[in-house]
């Protein structure tokens, strides 16, 4: 779990993995990244009254080191057989999620990772995010197609030869570079649950990212895992770049709704001709 001023939510994310119900044991690792606010606070207490306080490991950084530095010195500190990840603004709702996705991996070793459907929550509203999906098991093209594997709900083996590229600490986000090398050792499976939710909020990772620089970001990671690859997913790619052209860049989202506006205006004005012809008729 790693952690940036999440003093509103943090204590929600950890009371989500504590609650947890298995066979086998669990550490919590949480790596704050100095938090400018009152999150330490609420980790440290937590840990100090908390029953189930001694499953923390918890790391403070003395200086801002940035999210990715931070999320791999977290995910090198694991020592378990699988690793689950949870960001400190998100959380999870199922006391056996755990328990559910780690028996699927231990008896199926031709997954990599196995992930569920979660709830995107904001201050107003909420909802399920996947729809009911086609298929239960995805390769490396699936994920270049789009996002649809919530942070929150990954489980994956800790391989003990996994070696993270040089160029993914320069990643945007570490989820969708880490869900392509993953997909590199196995297919990736999915639970139809709900078992955790994703928080939008102002603050988060995903409001920071925007427009010219989600494309900017996304185009990285496509090209560095194109080359990693030996050009062996170029047509995916390339794909998968223009998917993020068209959804992002501010122009294209200009274009469109100038189309749009268009059209309506052609709308009202053919009813309103419409009408103008009725009475002339009458």
């Amino acid at each position: 779990m790693i952690t940036y001023g999440h003093e509103k939510y943090i204590r929600e994310a950890i009371e989500g993995v504590l609650m947890q119900k298995s066979d086998f044991e669990i550490e919590l690792l949480i790596f704050n990244d100095c938090s400018p606010d009152n999150t330490d606070h609420i980790i440290q207490s937590i840990i100090k009254n908390h029953e189930r306080g001694s499953w923390i490991k918890y790391v403070r950084h003395n200086q801002n080191i940035g999210m990715m530095a931070n999320f791999l010195l977290a995910i090198e500190a694991c020592n378990g057989d699988y690793i689950a990840l949870c960001e400190g603004d998100d959380y999870w709702i199922d006391p056996f999620k755990l328990q559910k996705q780690v028996s699927l991996l231990a008896s199926n070793s031709q997954f990599s990772l196995c992930f569920h459907n979660t709830i995107i929550k904001n201050e107003h509203s909420e909802k399920i995010m996947l729809a009911e999906l086609d298929k239960q098991e995805f390769d490396t093209k699936d994920i270049l197609r789009q996002w649809f594997i919530p942070t929150a709900s990954i489980v994956f083996r800790n391989y003990s030869d996994f070696v993270f590229p040089d160029w993914f600490v320069n990643c945007q986000s570490g989820d969708i570079p880490l869900l392509l090398l993953l997909s590199l050792r196995g297919d990736i499976k999915y639970i139809d649950e709900v078992m955790s939710v994703y928080r939008l909020h102002a603050g988060g990772i995903s409001n920071s990212h925007r427009e010219y620089s989600k494309v900017i970001g996304m185009v990285y990671i496509y090209q560095s895992f194109n080359f990693y690859t030996k050009l062996k997913f170029k047509e995916e790619i390339q794909k998968a770049i223009i998917y993020e052209m068209r959804c992002h860049l501010p122009e294209i989202q200009e274009l469109k709704e100038l189309k749009k506006n268009k059209e309506s205006f052609l709308k009202k004005s053919l009813i309103r001709l419409k009408n103008k012809i009725k009475k002339k008729l009458r």
